[in-house]
C-alpha cells in the first residue's frame, strides 16, 4: 500500500498511540508505517461539548468549558503510531478547532 497525498491538504483530526490527538492539514500518511505529516498542527489535549473524536469532527468543541487547543505549531509536523484519521469538512469546525484555547 502506497503513501496517501493530499493535495491540497485537507484537515484532519488524527489520534496517535504515542502522542495524543493532533488536528491540521493532512500533507500525508504512511498507512504501513503509520507515520502522518501534518501542517499548522495542533494538539488537542481536552475537548468537551463531543463525546468521541467522531463528533468532535463534526461539531468541534467548546470555547466556554474546560477545553484544552495549543497554538499551531510552525512548519510540519510528523506524528507517529497514527491509528485514527478523521476528515473535518465543515469550514465552522475547521475553525473552531484552529482556535487556540487553554481555560480553566
Amino acid at each position: 500500500m502506497s503513501k496517501i497525498l493530499t493535495n491540497p491538504p485537507k484537515f484532519y483530526l488524527l489520534r496517535s498511540q504515542l502522542a495524543g490527538v493532533h488536528f491540521g492539514e493532512l500533507i500525508e500518511y504512511d498507512p504501513v508505517t503509520r507515520h502522518a505529516t501534518i501542517g499548522g498542527g495542533h494538539r488537542i489535549w481536552q475537548w468537551h461539548a463531543a463525546n468521541t473524536l467522531t463528533e468532535l469532527a463534526r461539531h468541534g468543541s467548546s470555547f466556554e468549558i474546560y477545553t484544552r487547543i495549543s497554538e499551531a505549531a510552525p512548519g510540519r509536523q510528523v506524528i507517529a503510531e497514527v491509528f485514527e484519521l478523521l476528515e473535518v469538512v465543515d469550514q465552522k469546525v475547521i475553525d473552531n478547532l484552529s482556535k487556540p484555547r487553554w481555560l480553566d
